[in-house]
This record gives structure tokens, C-alpha cells and sequence, in this order.
């Protein structure tokens, strides 16, 4: 029953996986779009994106997701828009290492 719990949770977020055969990574977003101007639907942001892989539907709207995103960063922007702040996960490490500064002696 609890690992239940733990699938259904985790696919009600929006989070997103990168895997290599050495490597997990777990890609917390904010958002799974980044808008881009009318006529264009938002810019869907899946792994790869994360990966550095962008994909559009059409070199009209890869013009115009470089134009929104021209002096802000280039596509540094859209990662900045979608995903969750660096800070916060520097803090989760700073307050993991402070709660466990003791473990040593627990040995």
C-alpha cells in the first residue's frame, strides 16, 4: 500500500527523468512550458530539453523562441523559466549537511 502511495505522488508531479547507465537524475520543474508569442502554442519542455535538446515544430518557431529569448540568456532562459531555482537545491544540500554534521560520531 505505501508503495502505492510513493507512484501515484510521483506522477502528479511534474518532475523529470535523465538516465544514462551511470546516472539518475531527477529534473524538478516549475513549470512544463515556456511561453512563446501569439500564434505559438508554449514550447512543451520534456528531458531532453534539459539535455540541451529543444524541439520545435517549425523553423518559424524556433525564430521565435530565439527572439523571446534574446538577451535574457538564450535558451538558458527557458531552463531559468521551467525549472526550479538553483538556490533552493544549494539549501537542501546545506540543511542535509547541518542535520547529518553529527553522523560521524554515531559510528
Amino acid at each position: 500500500m505505501e508503495f502505492a502511495h510513493h507512484f501515484v505522488s510521483f506522477h502528479l508531479r511534474r518532475d523529470k527523468w535523465l538516465m544514462t547507465r551511470d546516472h539518475l537524475h531527477l529534473i524538478p520543474r516549475l513549470s512544463p512550458s515556456f511561453p512563446l508569442p501569439t500564434p505559438h502554442e508554449p514550447l512543451e519542455l520534456n528531458s531532453l530539453g534539459y539535455a540541451g535538446l529543444m524541439l520545435v515544430r517549425s523553423e518559424e518557431e524556433e525564430k521565435s523562441l530565439l527572439a523571446a529569448t534574446e538577451g535574457k540568456g538564450g535558451l538558458m532562459e527557458v531552463l531559468r523559466h521551467c525549472g526550479v531555482p538553483r538556490e533552493w537545491g544549494e539549501k537542501a544540500v546545506e540543511a542535509g549537511a547541518a542535520q547529518h554534521a553529527g553522523d560521524q560520531y554515531l559510528l
